[in-house]
């Protein structure tokens, strides 16, 4: 046992010496490398917050970061007192661009896409919380083309792993392109929301710059569309499911139609009949306990010069700019699976560092350490509460047609059935019945349908056509990695090393070293993989977890981390499709109940 985990500490070793090498080269699609070309085997994106906003209590203000928006493509400050509705390219979302809203009741049915909050007389910002901002992650594929003019073929091969011009995976990241502020509904919409035990809180997101509209684009024909399956789907099995406005005749389009004439000369009638949309809207989006971060609407902000002013004074950073587009989400909380799942230091400072209970905001006794769960519970709320409800909701959203393309631990939202979201995420949350989890961050999602047509996927050096099925088999394939993470942290024993005292001995856990583990070094043999996990002993319980049912989690990770492998064999065998829905009766989950 000595031999074998020295073995993979030297193994490991070496990755951690290369890594550094590695994630700074970058290569370009069909670049000649050596005698090797290369082509981007996969194409993918993934949320990471500029400012580390997500450890906001909900009873907390939070404080305020300067952000200078490092990418930001849209205008500098606002120098002059004027007062705008929309941006141009605001409008062409809305549009088309072509200047002349068509409602298109089949796309929209909640009526998101239109409906417009004013800051100060629908909505009130309350703090600046963080930025976000992205990486962008391609897996490369190498080969040489055969010689032979009849054939043609291109042989994939496996370059060194020991050159740094050739890597596996390259990553580069933006700048901020998302600011994100707390806030609140008010005036009547807000006073009915809090009238019938429902939270008036809101998320807004700022999205910034050319690159950020799409983002924003995204995200709101994706959410619209799984919001719009919803309201069909409940009007299709009764149609009393809702009391429509009166002021429109066909109950499909009266959430859109008032939606759209929120803001229109007869503004107060078109108002009220709006918050009576928007109110059912979020009860049946509250009611049917939807897995994603639902969307109510967009914002104006008037760009008058006071607020403008008011705006670096009340929140500490630079105003809002005039080509912003904002977007306003329920409140979820601000948790997600990295924060259940940080580096084990953190962890450890957490355990070590008592609560401090405050007063008026001033420190004034220690709490004591709080008693953890068990390691069986624990156990228990990772695998059946985050795990099988982040594959649920993974499920639902490819149900209703849409791949999200850039799924990480920053976008699974670790939120719960009452009023305080943080609970579940902390270290002592142990009941799944509370736990609620939300998709979150679509901005690079599209529908299965659009995936047929992206080039990111069309084709390997196979020559096999993997859309669509590829793109839902990215998803699965960022999920299993979620899962690793997620299992080797939180349910990792803490040790500490006899040659390091008090230093927990936990081996490095972030995706990139975990791909280059399982696809470099242990060419994606899973029971490979499984041996050196057990060789750590932090990880001991992990391993015997998986092992249970006859290496029933074990078989769990290797569908998901290899989806995409599989789903380029389906494409050429006919083989059986790899769905999230399918996955959920894996015995790993009934076996830890």
């Amino acid at each position: 046992m000595a031999e074998q985990q020295h073995k993979y500490q030297l193994l490991l070793g070496e990755i951690m010496l290369l890594f550094s090498a590695f994630t700074c080269s970058s290569i370009h699609a069909f670049q000649i490398q050596g005698s090797f070309m290369a082509h981007k085997r996969s194409h993918s994106y993934s949320y990471r917050p500029g400012i580390s906003y997500s450890n906001t209590n909900d009873n907390d203000n939070p404080q305020s970061f300067f952000d200078e928006f490092d990418d930001a493509d849209g205008i500098g400050f606002i120098t002059r007192g004027t007062s705008s509705n929309l941006s141009s390219k605001e409008t062409e979302i809305i549009d088309g661009g072509d200047g002349e809203e068509e409602l298109d009741d089949e796309i929209d049915l909640s009526g998101v896409t239109y409906r417009q909050f004013k800051l100060g007389t629908d909505v009130t910002l309350t703090n600046f919380v963080g930025s976000l901002g992205f990486d962008e992650i391609v897996d490369w594929e190498y080969y040489y083309e055969d010689q032979d003019e009849n054939t043609k073929k291109k042989i994939v091969v496996e370059p060194s792993p020991l050159d740094p011009t050739q890597p596996k995976r390259t990553r580069s990241s933006s700048g901020s392109v998302i600011r994100v502020y707390l806030g609140q509904l008010t005036g009547t919409l807000g006073a009915s929301l809090r009238s019938v035990g429902m939270d008036s809180r809101i998320i807004a997101k700022e999205f910034v710059g050319d690159m950020a509209a799409n983002l924003a684009k995204a995200e709101l024909s994706s959410i619209a569309k799984m919001q719009t399956e919803l309201i069909r789907r409940e009007t299709d099995s009764n149609e009393d499911t809702f009391m429509f406005s009166s002021r429109v005749s066909s109950p499909y389009s009266s959430w859109a139609k008032t939606a759209r004439y929120r803001n229109t000369n007869d503004s107060r009638s078109a108002k009220e009949a709006d918050n009576s949309s928007v109110l059912q809207l979020v009860q049946l989006l509250q009611r049917e306990k939807v897995p994603y971060v639902y969307i109510l609407g967009k914002m104006i902000v008037d760009q008058d010069q006071q607020q403008i002013q008011d705006w670096y004074r009340t929140f500490g950073v630079i105003p809002f700019k005039s080509s912003s587009i904002w977007i306003l989400y329920e409140y979820a909380g601000l948790r997600h699976a990295g924060l259940y799942a940080p580096p084990a230091d953190v962890r450890k400072a957490r355990l070590d560092r008592p609560p401090v209970k405050r007063v008026f905001g001033i420190p004034f006794l220690s709490a004591p350490i709080p008693m953890l769960p068990s390691w069986q519970e624990r156990a228990n709320y990772v695998v059946n509460g985050i795990l099988r409800k982040t594959l649920e909701a993974v499920a639902s959203m490819h149900e209703n047609g849409i791949v999200h393309k850039s799924i990480g631990l920053n976008s699974v939202i670790l939120s719960s059935v009452g009023m305080d979201k943080t609970e579940t995420s902390s270290l002592e949350a142990k009941s799944v019945e509370r736990l609620v989890i939300k998709l979150a961050d679509f901005g690079f999602s599209t529908t299965i349908s659009a995936a047929a047509t992206d080039k990111s996927y069309k084709t390997t050096s196979t020559g096999i056509n993997r859309s669509p099925f590829f793109a839902v088999a990215e998803d699965l394939h960022a999920l299993g990695f979620i899962f690793l993470r997620v299992l080797l942290t939180s349910l990792a024993e803490l040790s500490s090393s006899e040659e390091s005292p008090g230093k927990i001995g936990l081996p490095p856990t972030d995706e990139d070293r975990l791909q280059r583990l399982l696809t470099e070094v242990f060419k994606k043999d899973m029971g490979e993989f499984r041996d050196y996990c057990e060789a750590e002993e932090v990880w001991e319980k992990v391993v015997a977890l998986l092992d249970d049912h006859d290496g029933a989690g074990w078989d769990l990770l290797q569908s998901l981390c290899f989806a995409r492998e599989r789903a380029s064999a389906n494409a050429k065998d006919g083989m059986q499709l790899l769905t999230a829905r399918g996955l959920l009766s894996s015995p790993f989950f009934a076996a830890n109940r």
